[in-house]
């Protein structure tokens, strides 16, 4: 939902100050958004939206339990080496508390587009 130049996001309000979109209409954002997702047919677009954001978020959980598989196979030390926290602050973790931050990490690190150019290499590479 908008707001003049605001967004409200369950329950908090962030200004839109750098939003590329903060002019375009609801329905212009939506054409973006129905266009990014290839969904043509506004019959039923808000459910084959809905449908496509379920898959995606199904997607982040299949990335999270590969990469807890790896960090159950992978020791303490060895998580360490990877960990984005000092060892200072790590020293009393158990290696279960281990293997989740570095599935935490792992994706946060995926989320801010660290390796947009190298994902789209590979991408490239395989379809």
């Amino acid at each position: 939902m908008t707001a003049g130049k605001y967004v409200i996001n369950v329950g908090r309000i962030i200004k839109m100050e750098n939003d590329a979109y903060k002019d375009l209409s609801d329905g212009e954002v939506l054409d973006i958004i129905f266009s990014k997702f290839d969904i043509d047919d506004v019959g039923n677009a808000t459910e084959r939206l809905m449908s496509k954001i379920d898959t995606a978020n199904n997607y982040k959980k299949f990335l999270a339990h590969v990469l807890y598989e790896d960090a159950l196979r992978t020791s303490k030390a060895e998580l360490q080496e990877v960990s984005f926290f000092q060892e200072e602050t790590t020293e009393n973790w158990t290696l279960e508390q281990f293997q989740i931050q570095f599935v935490k990490d792992q994706i946060s690190f995926f989320e801010s587009d660290n390796l947009e150019n190298e994902v789209e290499e590979t991408w490239e590479k395989i379809k």
